[in-house]
């Protein structure tokens, strides 16, 4: 048996890849028993490749303890991009039970200022791998319970950022084919540190994609910012603008207002002294 196990662990080692297009076909409970049944650090390898939406699932469905223990042995970064997708009560408990030193570097990749794209980013985006053929594609997008925007973004096996697909040409495109036949790249990358101003503006060029994604500085992907919230945004703030200007012309009436009763104050004063 433990000669067994040492072949299936250097196996999954040296064909993470192939592994991976295995196992992610599993329910998230069967997932779990599978990662519990193996040292964790190759657990945790596993799930740091895994796609984004499944490993945060794992995460939300398996005990404390065992998810506890994966997101320790995961690097701060990685854990923090899989607990971005999850609910922020779920968070906290997570990070309650693990290292200071490990929860608070992850709190620090979590917590983007509050002017910054990272602050307003939606992480929880279906997402497709660089290795993937259209029909697996097509197959993941069936089986996928949550809502698939498009274009969609394509990821390496890092969680790297490489490009994105119109999902009309996935539909009609050879399954045989690689998803990369049909992908677009150089696309734009907003980083999250960016100041969110910068977008609503219009100070970065992003004409083509309908959804903006938000990479963080080494290029993993974070999620996607809908130029919709950007426009509802620049509304807000030019909203607050106004409120802003008009309590400014306010203010400067009520001063005009003590100023004129002011001299005409002063002029009657003199007036009358000088009339006595």
């Amino acid at each position: 048996m433990e000669t067994e196990n040492k072949i299936l662990e250097r196996f999954i080692t040296n064909h993470t890849d192939e592994t991976l297009e295995v196992i992610e076909k599993l329910g998230a409970g069967e997932l779990v028993e599978f990662l519990k049944s193996l040292p964790i650090d190759i657990s945790s390898l596993l799930l740091s490749k895994l796609n984004r939406l499944k490993a945060a699932g794992c995460i939300e469905k398996a005990d404390p303890t065992f998810a506890k223990e994966l997101l320790e042995t995961c690097g701060p970064s990685i854990s923090a991009n899989i607990l971005r997708i999850l609910d922020q009560k779920l968070i906290q408990a997570l990070l309650e039970g693990i290292s200071s030193e490990h929860s608070n570097a992850i709190q620090q990749i979590l917590n983007y200022p509050e002017n910054s794209a990272g602050a307003y980013l939606d992480p929880r985006v279906f997402t497709l791998k660089e290795n993937l053929n259209i029909g697996q594609a097509l197959d993941l997008i069936r089986e996928n319970n949550t809502y698939v925007q498009s274009p969609l973004f394509v990821l390496s096996s890092e969680q790297a950022l490489v490009g994105c697909i119109d999902l009309k040409n996935l539909i009609t495109g050879d399954p045989s084919k690689p998803i990369r036949s049909v992908m677009k790249i150089n696309i734009p990358e907003i980083v999250a540190n960016i100041n969110v101003h910068a977008l609503i503006n219009g100070k970065i060029e992003y004409e083509e994609l309908p959804i903006l994604p938000i990479v963080d500085i080494h290029g993993v992907f974070l999620g996607v910012i809908d130029k919709k919230s950007l426009s509802a945004l620049k509304f807000d703030k030019e909203s607050k603008g106004r409120d802003v200007q008009q309590a400014s012309n306010a203010l400067g009436d009520l001063y005009q207002i003590g100023l004129s009763s002011l001299l005409r104050s002063t002029t009657e004063l003199l007036w009358n002294t000088k009339n006595k």
